[in-house]
């Protein structure tokens, strides 16, 4: 008799199911789901698949996911467009969207942009549009550096026109490029080589040219811990370092002279 009571219940429970599953039994959606009614009419025992949310109910996918509030900063987001990335660029999908410095849209980044072409730019000291950056640049190329005396060169890391990328471009004849600060210097073997230079007294070995120091031993005590980043003597490379005449900024302990 329980089996057919049971079988008799399922048969139910399928009705209920095909008049709308999710909903309570009182039709309001508030109530209990149909598989607990139908477990507490055959006496318990139920042990079936969990039952998805009601309408509505806390969690429910099918139900409202936003209230006034979310409404609101939906509107706010339409009318000033979406808050710049970490970058301080703003999310676009037209120039509409987008202001000085960033006025333009690269719809295929969706992100406001400096330039799109080397038009956008203007001409003066930044004629050139940044393929990668997207930013006005002095070159992209070495060609756009003519007329730049003595910088005949592109640096492609910063689109500026310097003297050298490149050991080559020193022409040999014992210099090399110093690739930190982009200057043609004479080149080293070892630290030996640089008794008489006015650029430092250690050899990087890796530019084979003469730098200030490559660790804290050749730094002197007013500025005693090496910038490896150029290769030069700094009185910090952190707070830390500077003890109460902190903060670190720039290599210079602020309580010390520092920006």
């Amino acid at each position: 008799m329980r089996t057919k009571a049971l079988n008799r219940l399922g048969a139910f429970a399928v009705t209920l199911c095909t008049a709308g599953c999710g909903l309570g039994s009182d039709g309001t959606g508030a109530g209990p789901s149909d598989a607990a009614v139908v477990e507490e009419a055959a006496g318990g025992g139920y042990d079936g698949p969990a039952v998805p949310p009601d309408v509505g109910s806390p969690g429910s996918q099918r139900g409202p996911t936003s209230g006034p509030a979310d409404a609101a900063a939906q509107s706010a987001s339409d009318a000033s467009g979406a808050a710049p990335d970490a970058a301080g660029q703003k999310a676009c999908t037209s120039d509409g969207q987008c202001a000085p410095p960033d006025p333009y849209c690269n719809v295929g980044l969706s992100l406001c942009v400096a330039c799109l072409a080397d038009g956008n730019c203007g001409g003066g000291d930044l004629p050139f549009c940044s393929p990668s950056t997207h930013s006005c640049v002095q070159c992209n190329a070495d060609a756009d550096c003519m007329g730049h005396d003595g910088l005949p060169h592109c640096d492609p890391a910063t689109g500026n026109c310097v003297a050298c990328v490149a050991a080559a471009d020193c022409g040999g004849g014992g210099m090399t490029c110093d690739v930190l600060v982009h200057a043609c210097v004479p080149s080293c073997k070892s630290s030996a080589d640089c008794a008489q230079s006015s650029n430092g007294p250690v050899c990087d070995l890796a530019m084979q040219a003469c730098v200030a120091c490559i660790d804290d031993s050749t730094c002197p005590a007013n500025t005693p811990y090496c910038d490896t980043s150029t290769d030069s003597c700094v009185q910090c490379l952190t707070s830390t370092n500077c003890g109460d005449a902190g903060p670190c900024a720039n290599g210079m302990c602020a309580g010390n002279g520092g920006s």
